[in-house]
């Protein structure tokens, strides 16, 4: 049963008075992913799930624990791209890569140093906000974005719709001219003047800004391009790093400016990176990228899921879980830990392989 009230709106007699129905059919997966879903749940619990078609069999389940020192990028790239080739993906196959971690889904995602030094910035201001990274500027969705998040993402985004998304109108593009009267060749020069600052840092883009519509361009070409940024960013007497913390609400501007400054030199291609995973786009060369923990409710052909043998303060968390009998309930964090592996590999429709990061030595045919 799943609970779409809260206990403040349906009281406790509502529920005892429902019957319990478990869900005992599969109308997604091939059966070897079912019967890795149904080993992983265990047999003590009531759901011993069957799919809804006869004989859907042709899938592949697969396990695999690497060393520690293999979760790097260049390693993790190379065992996707090998069941790419195995699985003979086709274009109109879906294949979704897993990670338990936001810190290896940036890395993936190619805009990991920018994850550092946010991190860094987040716990210069606060010591305890050292997962602020993860809650307020690893999001998928504007809405979930924090004060720090969205002023970068408000500095960048005139530079991210002419670049990453050539579908938008004019008007989309530029609000203001559909307010006032604009000519299309200054138009055409606003666009131009964005499309100039490619392969810079940070910090060249903003004072690029900040410089040329002080300088040659036209007047009514200098209204749009001033009407896309926040104003105290295209104030060239404004310190670049202070402003940017001072609109993220930021107190101790100090220490914050250490990492800020280096975040200002990472060059603009990671920022817009960052910018497709904050507007939901996550598929890099046919492939979704995302969190064991946002998957929930989604479904892919092909699911690859990159585990650590950590999570929180726990260790060795999924090598204890899968040398554990899988058929009693066991303590908090394993419970924990076998929700997580039950969503990952449910994800799966054909094929699932799980990749374990771990210095323990296992047999996963156990």
């Amino acid at each position: 049963m799943q609970t779409i009230f809260s206990w403040d709106i349906v009281k406790k007699p509502f529920y005892e008075s429902l019957n319990l129905i478990n869900k005992d059919f599969n109308r997604r997966s091939f059966d070897e992913i079912i019967n890795y879903i149904n080993i992983i749940r265990g047999n003590h619990q009531p759901i011993i799930q069957t799919s809804i078609y006869k004989n859907k069999q042709g899938g592949e389940v697969k396990f695999q624990q690497l060393g520690e020192e293999c979760n790097e990028q260049s390693i993790i790239m190379d065992i996707i791209n090998d069941h790419k080739r195995e699985w003979h993906l086709s274009p109109d196959s879906s294949f979704a890569c897993l990670v338990l971690k936001n810190k290896m889904l940036a890395t993936l995602c190619d805009f990991d140093n920018i994850y550092k030094l946010v991190s860094k910035i987040y716990t210069a201001e606060n010591p305890s906000y050292h997962n602020k990274v993860n809650e307020e500027f690893v999001v998928r969705e504007l809405k979930k974005a924090g004060r720090l998040a969205m002023t970068l993402h408000n500095i960048l985004l005139p530079l991210f719709l002419i670049v990453r998304n050539k579908t938008l109108s004019l008007s989309e593009l530029f609000p203001i001219v559909t307010k006032s009267q604009f000519s299309l060749k200054e138009v055409r020069e606003a666009i131009s003047f964005l499309q100039g600052f490619s392969n810079c840092t940070l910090l060249e883009y903003v004072d690029g800004v900040r410089r040329d519509i002080n300088g040659s361009i036209s007047p009514k070409t200098k209204e749009i391009i001033e009407s896309l940024f926040p104003q105290k960013m295209i104030d060239p007497n404004a310190s670049i790093d202070s402003t940017i913390l001072e609109l993220s609400n930021f107190k101790r501007v100090a220490d914050c400016s250490v990492f800020l400054s280096e975040l200002l030199y990472i060059n603009i291609d990671e920022f817009l990176n960052w910018m497709d995973y904050l507007h939901g786009e996550s598929k890099l060369s046919g492939i979704d990228y995302m969190t064991c923990h946002s998957a929930k409710g989604l479904e892919f052909d092909n699911v690859l899921i990159f585990l650590e043998d950590s999570m929180l303060h726990d260790k060795n968390i999924f090598s204890e879980l899968l040398t554990s009998d899988l058929n009693v309930t066991l303590n908090e964090k394993l419970e924990r830990a076998r929700r997580i592996l039950y969503v990952s590999v449910s994800r799966a429709i054909k094929n699932a392989s799980i990749v374990l990061f771990s210095k323990n030595n296992m047999d996963f045919n156990t």
